[in-house]
């Protein structure tokens, strides 16, 4: 959380020693118990969903996350300043701007929920916008977006390669014996460079997330009609495509023994 917080917003949190602090609250809140269900009710049934308002992440956290963007975007251009962070990237497609809309956006909930998707295995930027700029609204919404998937699916991710490790240990010497040996050689420095160098961790990761996927299937619409090679087949335009990526990484096919953790199989 704290990564994905400094890396879209530049804000500095501590949340294993401050669990009590607003912006770390909201994000714990947004992944409720009934995440999951409603994700699912939602990809399943999204004309019903909509219809009955069926929310995968409710508005409180969106809401709070919304506010706390606004403040951020008024404060660097009232006192002109600039971060390498997404959110300064996103601001510099806003034609609008923040103070004057201020007000309006915060009390938009129809906005917030528009833009913020409800299926979050779609990640997409809203493509009506008439200009090379995004609105306020969109800007936001996207910020958001990037720490709320970057958030839960990290998380998922590290916990899942955490439980692997432990029920082979074998796997987890050979890991710990190539962090070690790296750090080593750069007298304990942790930087990108030994990060490239660790390529059996990358291949641990790597197979944790074919066994585990961030999302169970991915849900896209094409722009235009597109003809799948010499098929004959036309995706038309506006036709929704389901990517079923659970399926196809434990495909035999594609992976043989798929229900095996074997880093190897992509290991270079």
């Amino acid at each position: 959380m704290d990564v994905i917080a400094s890396t879209a917003f530049s804000l500095q949190l501590d949340s294993y020693n401050d669990p009590k602090n607003k912006f770390v609250e909201c994000a714990n809140n947004a992944f409720s118990p009934s995440f999951n269900i409603k994700n699912t009710f939602h990809q399943l049934f999204p004309k019903l969903a909509k219809l009955i308002g069926v929310q995968v992440i409710t508005y409180e956290p969106l809401h709070y996350f919304k506010e706390v963007i606004l403040n951020i975007m008024e404060q660097r251009r009232k006192l002109g300043e600039t971060r390498n962070d997404f959110l300064e990237f996103l601001m510099t497609t806003v034609k609008e701007d923040a103070k004057e809309q201020k007000g309006n956006e915060r009390n938009d909930k129809n906005g917030i929920k528009s833009n913020y998707g409800q299926n979050e295995s779609t990640h997409q930027v809203n493509k009506n916008i008439p200009s090379k700029y995004l609105d306020l609204n969109t800007a936001v919404a996207q910020s958001v977006q990037f720490f709320i998937a970057g958030f839960d699916t990290i998380s998922a991710a590290i916990s899942n390669v955490a439980y692997l490790l432990a029920l082979h240990p074998e796997i987890q010497k050979r890991t710990y014996e190539e962090i070690r040996d790296v750090l080593q050689k750069t007298e304990g420095e942790l930087s990108y460079d030994a990060l490239q160098e660790m390529n059996y961790l990358d291949s641990v990761l790597c197979e944790t997330l074919r066994l585990y996927p961030a999302f169970a299937r991915l849900d896209r619409r094409a722009e235009s009609n597109c003809q799948l090679g010499d098929s004959g087949i036309v995706v038309p335009k506006g036709m929704n495509i389901i990517i079923p990526v659970y399926a196809m990484q434990r495909d035999p096919k594609l992976f043989p023994d798929p229900e095996k953790f074997d880093p190897d199989r992509l290991f270079i």
